[in-house]
């Protein structure tokens, strides 16, 4: 991991298990459309730096390991300044909707394209 040590550094800020196991693709898939847009992150943005939305911030250090359930939890990344760099690996330990069949389908739809 990469990360600027003054200025904006580029935390990452969660809302910890937020979210509950989504019992299908098409509710996981829902629930992405539905956060993953435009109008949802500017609200999410504007929230939390007003301070109307209480949200967990960590600080990353380079060398550290940090685990959480990024499947419940809403979470990304503050921007860091410009002429800094940034980098993290991020691993993805289990898909809980590996056999579903709506998944397959839409996966096919993708690779025909």
């Amino acid at each position: 991991m990469l990360m600027p040590s003054a200025g904006k550094t580029g935390d990452l800020i969660m809302f910890p298990n937020l979210r509950g196991i989504r019992k299908s693709y098409v509710a996981n898939l829902l629930d992405k459309v539905l956060l993953d847009n435009r109008v949802t992150q500017f609200a999410l943005k504007w929230g939390v730096t007003s301070g109307r939305l209480r949200s967990t911030r960590v600080r990353m250090q380079p060398g550290n390991v940090y685990f959480f359930w990024g499947y419940r939890s809403v979470h990304a990344n503050e921007p860091c300044d410009r002429d800094q760099i940034r980098a993290t690996a991020l691993f993805h330990y289990v898909n809980p909707h590996v056999n579903s069949r709506a998944r397959r389908l839409i996966s096919r739809e993708a690779l025909a394209d």
